[in-house]
């Protein structure tokens, strides 16, 4: 019986071998997930040394080294899943006791992520080892293409030392980056009023034809700059949004100030990533993001006429 334990390792599939005299050649395939150790325990059987068994099915390993309470969305997830906004966050509602819901008003990121019920601007979210969240308001000021995650892991309770200092919950994601051979896609969403629902099914008097067009286009590119050493992996995605918000003074004296407005928001965001493998047991890796957001929204609340509008400008 052999235990191999993995807490360094980058997410991904290993493929785990042990041999040894008398006893045939065990291979098995190992799942890495950000934010846990991964132990393969193998039981070699009797034969001869040259012969390789390998196990295909076999059962999920239940982590008895750890006690916290969390899960991780991995990337086949975040592909394939409908996400509004390709925002990747909203994907937290997949782990139980998680809200996740746009941020409305003139705040820069775009969703906020509630753990059992406390404050989303509480919930701690680091990327590549690194906080982003905003230590003083909460939330996360800089937003990324769900093109960037590789997968990311929620925790709700009996946080580990990987979580950092938190109030509530704690996401940890991880980024990705390129191999040894070339992968690239390009994408463009677009979504208008004719192809949505009135909110609650019911039309507004005041906005009986509501218009709305968002579209959004990108690309990732992938692959090494020299095999088996040095990886690279680029992204860029675009967000253009138009959009309008019926104002309508409760007071009837202020009735004539109502009216429909545009409610625009135009976002740019690029990621590349550098990864040289050193040695068998040592990885380095440089990344840069950006993230440049304008806006021009009402703050949080109802009833504002477009004078207290904020007109927001984010470079991060």
């Amino acid at each position: 019986m052999a235990g191999i334990g993995s807490p360094c390792s980058p997410p991904g599939e290993y493929e785990v071998r042990a041999e040894a005299e008398g006893f045939r050649s065990l291979a098995r395939t190992a799942v890495v997930r950000v934010g846990s150790t991964t132990t393969v325990n193998i039981q070699l059987p009797l034969g001869i040394l040259r012969q390789v068994v390998e196990a295909i099915d076999v059962l999920p390993d239940i982590s008895h080294d750890s006690y916290s309470i969390d899960g991780v969305v991995s990337r086949f997830e975040i592909e394939n899943l409908p996400l509004n906004g390709r925002e990747f966050l909203q994907l937290s509602v997949l782990e139980p006791g998680v809200m996740a819901a746009p941020m409305a008003g003139f705040l820069t990121r775009q969703f906020d992520v509630s753990v059992l019920g406390a404050s989303p601007d509480r919930t701690r979210v680091t990327m590549d080892g690194g906080a982003i969240h905003n230590a003083l308001g909460g939330g996360v000021p800089q937003n990324f293409s769900q093109e960037v995650v590789q997968e990311f892991q929620l925790s709700s309770v009996n946080f580990d030392l990987s979580t950092g200092l938190t109030g509530s919950g704690a996401i940890n994601v991880v980024t990705r980056s390129g191999g040894n051979d070339y992968h690239g896609a390009g994408l463009f969403f677009f979504r208008d009023h004719n192809l949505a629902a009135y909110p609650a099914l019911e039309r507004d008097p005041s906005n009986p034809d509501p218009f709305f067009a968002r579209r959004q286009a990108g690309f990732h590119l992938s692959g090494p700059i020299k095999r088996d050493g040095l990886f690279f992996f680029a992204n860029f995605e675009d967000n253009n949004q138009d959009g309008v918000v019926s104002v309508q003074p409760r007071t009837p004296a202020f009735s004539e100030l109502g009216g429909v407005f545009a409610n625009p928001f135009d976002s740019t965001q690029a990621s590349g990533r550098i990864d040289w493998q050193a040695s068998d047991e040592h990885n380095v890796f440089f990344r840069y993001s950006h993230d440049e957001n304008d806006g021009f929204s009402p703050p949080t609340g109802e009833g504002r006429l477009p004078s207290n509008w904020a007109q927001t400008s984010n470079w991060a």
